[in-house]
């Protein structure tokens, strides 16, 4: 949250639990910041966005508001509520996994190379001659015992993170397991990439980089770590994301909206790998139909600081604002 020259900015983010945001609703006062509400629904509130999740599921909705009068040494009381709905769509995992199955005779290998997209460690790997899976896709390294040369064109095995088992359910893929030391943190990686930190505030000061989320992916499948190449991280910042993926992402599974990691193991014609593995972040939108979107339970949710919430002073004490200091 920002306030600079009268503006306050805020974010509802739920990126990466399966929920939509319906609807949105701040209290902020733009005439006494330091306000806070009296009591009343939260559709009363002065700013409010409704019916978001109609067509698809919205899980980040920013709200600017202007003319927010605060001087940066003064605390602002606010009040920010959200109806959360369950996504009751489902990708077609049968379609996605069967791009990864070989026909008769046919190698499943593709041609890939990664590239730079950014100062701060960002990577794209484009996959070439692969049908459905071609195009340039967010990416990260998944090992350090290897080199690669960016944009260099190498043949990579595709391995998703995710197969169906034998009644159709969805499970971790053991051909994936077997490229990490620690493979069952695979979900919380692939929860940690659908959360998009790069550029999102940290508590710990200053926004999170992708140097921070490569070093939170090593940290979480591999026994050894390295600096080299992967821009500027923080090791507090490094220390949140694993918190969070580590409390969060056992047992995540992607929905539609979001991106399956699948690896990218660069090979010989005999099956060695020859370069570092990688990760490309594949959308089930880029490879697959869209899933139509249907609303499962809502609930109400209100946001709070570290420091904790308080509640209404009137009224049943349902509801609840937090304080902010401009700083």
């Amino acid at each position: 949250m920002d306030t600079v020259n009268s503006v306050l900015s805020m974010t509802f983010d739920v990126t990466g639990s399966g929920l939509c945001l319906d609807e949105t609703h701040v209290y902020a006062n733009v005439d006494d910041p330091g306000s806070p509400p009296d009591k009343g629904a939260p559709g009363r509130f002065p700013f409010k966005h409704e019916n978001l999740s109609t067509a698809e599921c919205v899980q980040v909705d920013p709200y600017v508001i202007y003319e927010f009068d605060l001087e940066c040494w003064q605390t602002a009381a606010l009040a920010a509520h959200a109806v959360v709905c369950e996504s009751m769509a489902e990708p077609d995992w049968q379609s996605f996994v069967a791009l990864f199955e070989p026909e008769l005779g046919q190698s499943t290998a593709v041609m890939m190379r990664m590239s730079r997209a950014s100062s701060d460690g960002l990577l794209s790997a484009e996959i070439l001659n692969s049908g459905e899976l071609d195009g340039v896709h967010g990416a990260w390294y998944l090992d350090v015992d290897r080199e690669m040369a960016l944009r260099n064109v190498y043949m990579a095995d595709p391995i998703p993170t995710y197969m169906l088992s034998a009644s159709g359910e969805v499970e971790a893929n053991p051909a994936a397991a077997r490229l990490v030391e620690y493979p069952d943190n695979l979900d919380a990686v692939n929860w940690l990439i659908n959360r998009d930190y790069s550029g999102k505030l940290s508590t710990c000061g200053g926004r999170y980089t992708a140097g921070d989320v490569q070093r939170a992916i090593w940290d979480l499948v591999e026994d050894d770590q390295s600096t080299a190449d992967i821009g500027p991280w923080d090791q507090c910042r490094v220390d949140e994301i694993l918190a969070e993926a580590t409390s969060y992402g056992e047992g995540f599974t992607p929905g539609c909206d979001q991106s399956v990691a699948v690896i990218l193991n660069p090979i010989q014609a005999t099956g060695r790998s020859i370069a570092r593995i990688g990760i490309a972040q594949v959308p089930f939108s880029d490879v697959l139909a869209p899933c139509e979107l249907l609303l499962g339970q809502c609930e109400t949710a209100w946001a709070q600081t570290l420091g904790g919430d308080l509640p209404f002073s009137r009224g049943n004490r349902w509801g609840s604002y937090f304080e902010y200091l401009c700083e």
